[in-house]
C-alpha cells in the first residue's frame, strides 16, 4: 500500500529524529539515569570550617572550625557513623587543619601559631608540640608529619616528624619551602617545593630521589597501598603531566591543553586521574598506565570553589567535585566513565573524604558538613566489588 506523501515524510522525518538524537536505540542499551544520594546527615556551623578528615573506614569524622570574632574558641569536632558529636575540643588560637590516624584512635590538629596538639580518640589531649606547619597522619604507625609551608623562620626544617608519644624522631633540614605534599600508605614523603623541586623520602626517611622540574609543580600523587607509582602535575599556563616508577624512572610525560589543580592514582599505577578547575572550565581526565587518555569529562564553566576528583584506593570509583550553573554536586563515576549517582548540597565544596572502599563520604562547605553513604538502601547488588589482587607486583 503506497502512503499518502504528507504521512511518507513525516515518518522519514521521525526516522532522522531517531538516528539523530537516539543513537543508543540501534542495538545498544542505554546506561540507567544515575541515583540522587541525599546526605545520610549533616550539620551546619555558626564559623568557618578549616579542616576536614575521615577515618579509613568511614566511621569518625573530624572537623576543624574557627569563628571570625578573633576572641572566641576554635573548636575541634569529632562525629560517629551516624552523625552524633563524639566530643569537642576548644581553643583560643585559630585551628587551621586536622588529620586522623589510620583507625581514628589518634588526632592531631595544627593551630595558626605553628602548634602541633595530639589527641586520643576519647579527647584527652595528650601532647603539644611547636612545629613548622600543619600535621598528616602516617597510616599505620601514627606518626605525625608537618610540612615547612614558607610562615615560619628561614631555620627552621622543611618536615618534622613525631612519634604518638610526642618525640619528635626526624626532622629535613634543606632549604626550600613545600608547596605540595603527600604522605603514601607506606609512609613515603613526595614533596613539591616553591622552586619546582621534587623530592621523594622512602618510609626510612632517606631521600629516595630528587629532581628540578622546569615549571612550578600544581598537582602530586601516589599509588596507594603499594606506593609503586608517583604523578606529579607541573606548570601554570602550559602544563604537564608526569608518571614515575617509584625508583624515580620516568614512564611518560603529557601535555595537558585543558589543565589540572589535583591528581590521583589508582593501586600499582593502572590508573592516573586529572581534575582541573581552570579558565578554561571543570575537567576529568582519566589516563591508563600507558597514558593514553580513556575518557573525560568536561564543563565549560570554572567552578567558583576549586574542588578536586579522587580515585577510591580499593574499589573501581571515582568521586568528583562539580559546580553546573550555580549548582553543587559530588558525581560518583564508573572507571570507564559512566556515571553512578549525583549527591547535591548547598554550596561550593570546600573540601571531601572518602573512605578506602567508597562508601561513605565527608564533605564541607564554608559552614556544613554533609555525610554520605554511596550504598543503595535496597540490596548490596548494586555495591562496587572490590579491586582485584594482581597476580604480582613489581614493587613489593
Amino acid at each position: 500500500m503506497v502512503l499518502p506523501p504528507l504521512v511518507s515524510r513525516s515518518a522519514l522525518g521521525l526516522l532522522i529524529a531517531v538516528v539523530l538524537f537516539c543513537p543508543m536505540s540501534w542495538g545498544e542499551v542505554p546506561p540507567p539515569p544515575p541515583r540522587e544520594l541525599t546526605a545520610r546527615w549533616q550539620t551546619q556551623v555558626s564559623a568557618q570550617i578549616t579542616g576536614l578528615d575521615l577515618s579509613r573506614d568511614g566511621q569518625t569524622v573530624a572537623l576543624t572550625v574557627a569563628p571570625s570574632d578573633s576572641n572566641a574558641d576554635s573548636q575541634l569536632r569529632l562525629y560517629a557513623l551516624d552523625g552524633r558529636e563524639k566530643w569537642t575540643a576548644s581553643r583560643r588560637t585559630k585551628l587551621l587543619g586536622v588529620s586522623l590516624a589510620e583507625g581514628g584512635e589518634y588526632v592531631s590538629v595544627g593551630t595558626v601559631d605553628f602548634t602541633v596538639v595530639f589527641f586520643s580518640k576519647h579527647g584527652k589531649r595528650l601532647w603539644e608540640r611547636p612545629s613548622v606547619g600543619l600535621p598528616v597522619m602516617t597510616p599505620g604507625t601514627s606518626r605525625v608529619v608537618t610540612f615547612n609551608g614558607g610562615a615560619a623562620g628561614v631555620s627552621q626544617p622543611l618536615l618534622e616528624v613525631f612519634l604518638p608519644g610526642g618525640e619528635k624522631s626526624w626532622s629535613l633540614r634543606r632549604r626550600g619551602r613545600v608547596w605540595r605534599s603527600v604522605v603514601s600508605d607506606q609512609g613515603d614523603l613526595l614533596l613539591g617545593l616553591w622552586n619546582g623541586e621534587a623530592l621523594l623520602v622512602d618510609r626510612q626517611y632517606h631521600l629516595a630521589w630528587q629532581q628540578m622540574l622546569p615549571k612550578e609543580i600544581m598537582a602530586l600523587a601516589i599509588s596507594p597501598e603499594d606506593a609503586g607509582y608517583f604523578a606529579i602535575g607541573a606548570g601554570v599556563l602550559d602544563q604537564e603531566l608526569y608518571l614515575f616508577e617509584r625508583t624515580g624512572k620516568p614512564v611518560w610525560r603529557r601535555k595537558l591543553p585543558l589543565g589540572l589543580t589535583e591528581l590521583s592514582l589508582a593501586r600499582h599505577g593502572a590508573s592516573l586521574l586529572t581534575y582541573g578547575n581552570t579558565v578554561r572550565g571543570q575537567h576529568l581526565a582519566l589516563y591508563d598506565r600507558n597514558g593514553d587518555v580513556q575518557w573525560t569529562y568536561h564543563i565549560e564553566e570554572p567552578a567558583s570553589e576549586s574542588s578536586k576528583a579522587v580515585i577510591a584506593p580499593t574499589v573501581p570509583l571515582i568521586v568528583a567535585g562539580i559546580e553546573r550553573q550555580r549548582q553543587y554536586f559530588l558525581q560518583g563515576f564508573t572507571m570507564s566513565g559512566e556515571l553512578l549517582w549525583v549527591a547535591p548540597v548547598s554550596a561550593p565544596i570546600f573540601d571531601f573524604r572518602v573512605s578506602r572502599d567508597g562508601r561513605y563520604i565527608a564533605a564541607v562547605t564554608d559552614d556544613t558538613l554533609f555525610f554520605f553513604d554511596t550504598h543503595p538502601v535496597y540490596g548490596p547488588k548494586a555495591e562496587l566489588q572490590p579491586w582485584p589482587a594482581p597476580a604480582s607486583s613489581e614493587h613489593p
